[in-house]
């Protein structure tokens, strides 16, 4: 014969029977009657890096790297901060880049005369059809003079030719302390000009 009994709550259950019934009780302090407040908006900066980089030279390999340490750079003074984010990306073409979203377009060029008549054509390209602030970034050359003398037919050439003056950004060898600095440089100056 089966009786209907009860059966008694398991005794291993009872401290957190207890705790749920606690925590039930005191919920109103916890909850309190705050309105809940929608977060800030976060205002993201598009920040487009034009490849302008020779295949096979040494600055290809290292465009990766340097797009993500840029983006590093540009959203580490705001870690702090929701209000503002930057998302850098690459495009090898002028035609992918928003004329109305980009203010500035970093160009990334390879310091060699074959890696400055490529980032002398994507400018052009790019001049057509919008009219942003074009700042330009040298890769992969090992003596400062050659980079130097890259960086200054450039501009020259843009300024002759486009009627365009390009921003310096410098121009970094290899990853390491040095180009961490430039990185650095280079992305105060472009927070610099995206608030002017």
């Amino acid at each position: 014969m089966v009786e209907d009994r009860k059966q008694a709550p398991n005794p291993a259950w009872r401290p957190a029977q207890k705790y749920s019934e606690r925590l039930a009780s005191i919920s109103h302090h916890l909850l309190g009657n705050k309105k809940s407040t929608p977060a800030d908006p976060v205002t993201i900066h598009r920040l487009p890096v034009l490849l302008a980089l020779e295949s096979g030279h040494p600055g290809a390999l290292q465009a990766d790297i340097l797009i993500d340490s840029l983006g590093d750079e540009l959203n580490r003074p705001y870690l702090e901060s929701t209000e503002t984010r930057w998302d850098v990306y690459a495009t090898e073409r002028a035609d992918e880049i928003d004329p109305d979203a980009a203010r500035i377009v970093l160009v990334l060029a390879s310091a060699s005369l074959p890696g400055v008549r490529l980032a002398y054509t994507r400018i052009k390209l790019l001049t057509q059809t919008a009219s942003p602030q074009v700042g330009v970034l040298l890769s992969g050359a090992s003596p400062a003079e050659l980079a130097r003398r890259c960086q200054q037919r450039l501009v020259e050439g843009a300024l002759w030719f486009l009627d365009l003056s390009l921003i310096e950004f410098g121009h970094i060898a290899w990853p390491g302390p040095e180009s961490k600095q430039v990185l650095a440089q280079a992305a105060e100056k472009i927070r610099g000009l995206w608030s002017s």
